[in-house]
């Protein structure tokens, strides 16, 4: 079915829901989970995951608020969601907020997105959850992660605070790395 047509069949089921009322322009946690299930769409080639000889380094979805201008405070509540794995089929998307980037550790940082990135490529070599996890630890992982995707994505628009500790891209990073353990699989 090719990834440029299936991107495009994404984007146009949006628009038909916005058209036709069943989504909101502004109803952040909706479109940033479409994005998601479209970066995940592995049939069409969108979601690489290693299948087709090529490794993606990660994947990312931003949100700018529909009614953002040049001249806009609003551009400043961009918000961005980074998988730091190169799997978004495994790995959740973590929110990040540019603006708090040097808050959360004396300038430029990767907040533990490379230890992440290197965690999650192990598991795929070695198979992936399935095969490195026992069934019941590899559905808690699935469970937690999924958690707290949805509780990034609902964050958005929830008002919550960006330095809330289990909401920061630097928080969810660590608990990505505890769920999976530092032990070889």
């Amino acid at each position: 079915r090719g990834r440029e047509k299936a991107g495009a069949d994404h984007l146009r089921k949006m628009s038909d829901q916005l058209s036709c009322g069943d989504m909101h322009s502004d109803d952040a946690p909706v479109w940033v989970r479409c994005m998601s299930d479209a970066l995940r769409d592995e049939d069409s080639g969108i979601c690489f995951r290693d299948s087709y000889g090529f490794c993606s380094t990660g994947s990312q979805i931003s949100w700018i608020p529909p009614n953002s201008s040049k001249n806009s405070s609003d551009l400043c509540d961009a918000t961005h969601f980074f998988t730091a794995a190169s799997d978004p089929l495994v790995a959740s998307y973590k929110r990040f907020v540019f603006k708090n980037a040097e808050e959360g550790g004396g300038g430029m940082t990767n907040y533990g997105t490379l230890e992440l990135w290197h965690r999650w490529r192990e598991i795929a070599l070695q198979g992936g959850l399935k095969r490195c996890y026992s069934r019941d630890d590899k559905d808690k992982i699935k469970k937690v992660m999924q958690e707290a995707e949805v509780q990034a994505f609902s964050a958005i628009t929830s008002g919550s605070d960006i330095h809330q500790i289990d909401l920061s891209f630097k928080s969810a990073v660590e608990q990505e790395l505890a769920l999976l353990g530092t032990k070889k699989p």
